[in-house]
């Protein structure tokens, strides 16, 4: 059934935007967690099960948010609301136990890594297929991204954590352009695993919101959902892109050090009767020795077909371990994994392969200047590569003193 568009004159809200997946995709049940002095849309949201907690928010009692405290605590003793549903996100999940929400609407505040920590979590109570809302994904203005609160409308950083969840779900993710960028993530086949140790600064983000958000207008929602097909709103006009985050000042980097790649690793794509060149591949960095990092390649619009892959595990001498190596479909399908298995490779030069421990996946150690390794896929499966498909691989670089360790290793193995 539609769900009514907004008069005209009236803005979209929230509740617009959660009465809309309700309506058009048969859910059932909504929670909203929300900060206590947030503006809340719970009495606007027609579902059939509702529950409502409040972050422990930080107590911003200045003149300018004391009153709307105070307001906000009187609407919701009129709503009947109970003043033990003040929840860390940890006691979300104890509080709920095994119950699962069809939508579920996040209000952070705004505050890293808070944000990333509770994006990776909640989907955890959703429903397979169910929606997350986030709200405050797209700022206005740079003064409103401040790390600390300010004055007036203030999103703080949690446009970041939104833009490096949709990094690891390209296919999962979208944001509608309203009230600050309301960002929705569908629960299928969400890697939830990433690391959050990274940053983003706004002059990049806003040249580039489109991709680091998914954004979308209200106009195109209403017609995306139209058909009461999930996927139409989320696999629909996707950009095939990697986004660029760089590490993040303060978790692990010295103050005041600009953060530098270590190295840099590359995938490379071939068509048939043609050999890998410059023009036709992908250079993501590498920034931590010995923390394990996800890299994702995306495949560009422009890939028609692919007769092969070649991956550069380094730009030059060093080490890295393999841990997982995956290639998947638009959708997220996996349709060739690798797990670190060292026979992985068809072919290498300027490299060797060694084992590490059961489950911990290879070492791949660098011999000179230019490492390469053609990718073991079947036939079968690269002729069904298209753009967007995605190659996802973890990978941890290794300290001077543990290639110096592997270097010997392979010399020892070779003789």
């Amino acid at each position: 059934m539609e769900s009514v568009v907004p008069a005209s004159g009236r803005a979209v809200t929230k509740a617009d935007i959660v009465n809309r997946l309700v309506s058009q995709f048969g859910y059932r049940s909504y929670l909203e967690y929300n900060k206590f002095d947030g503006a809340s849309y719970y009495g606007d949201v027609v579902c059939e099960q509702k529950e409502l907690a409040y972050l422990p928010e930080r107590a911003y009692l200045d003149g300018d948010n004391l009153p709307r405290l105070l307001g906000m605590a009187q609407a919701a003793v009129d709503m009947g609301v109970r003043f033990d549903r003040l929840l860390s996100l940890q006691q979300l999940f104890e509080h709920f136990g095994e119950r699962r929400f069809d939508v579920i609407f996040f209000d952070p505040v705004h505050v890293r890594p808070d944000v990333d920590l509770a994006l990776r979590a909640l989907p955890r109570l959703l429903t397979p297929g169910g929606v997350l809302v986030v709200h405050d994904c797209v700022p206005g203005h740079e003064r409103q991204t401040s790390v600390q609160r300010c004055p007036g409308s203030w999103v703080g950083e949690t446009y970041k954590a939104f833009a490096l969840l949709r990094r690891h779900n390209m296919r999962q993710t979208v944001t509608v352009s309203e009230d600050f960028g309301v960002g929705l993530v569908w629960n299928h086949r969400l890697c939830l695993d990433y690391p959050v140790e990274y940053d983003l600064d706004y002059a990049t983000f806003h040249a580039n919101r489109v991709a680091y958000t998914g954004l979308i207008d209200y106009a195109t929602f209403l017609q995306r959902t139209r058909s009461g097909q999930l996927q139409r709103l989320f696999c629909e006009d996707q950009p095939a892109t990697s986004l660029q985050f760089q590490p993040r000042q303060g978790w692990g980097q010295p103050e005041g050090q600009v953060p530098r790649p270590t190295a840099r690793c590359q995938l490379f794509w071939r068509h048939s009767g043609a050999g890998f060149s410059e023009a036709e591949s992908q250079e993501l960095p590498l920034y931590h020795a010995g923390q394990p990092e996800l890299m994702r390649f995306v495949l560009p619009p422009e890939v028609a077909s692919v007769h092969a892959l070649r991956f550069d595990p380094l730009d030059g001498p060093g080490s890295v371990r393999l841990q997982s190596l995956r290639l998947m479909d638009q959708d997220g399908v996996v349709h060739w994994e690798a797990e670190g298995r060292a026979t992985l490779f068809e072919r290498m030069q300027g490299m060797c392969c060694l084992p590490a421990a059961p489950g911990a996946g290879v070492y791949l150690m660098s011999k000179g200047e230019d490492p390469r390794c053609v990718l073991g896929i079947d036939a079968v499966v690269l002729a069904q590569i298209r753009a967007g498909w995605a190659l996802e691989l973890r990978v941890e670089l290794q300290p001077v003193a543990a290639h110096a360790v592997l270097g010997l290793l392979g010399s020892m193995l070779e003789t």
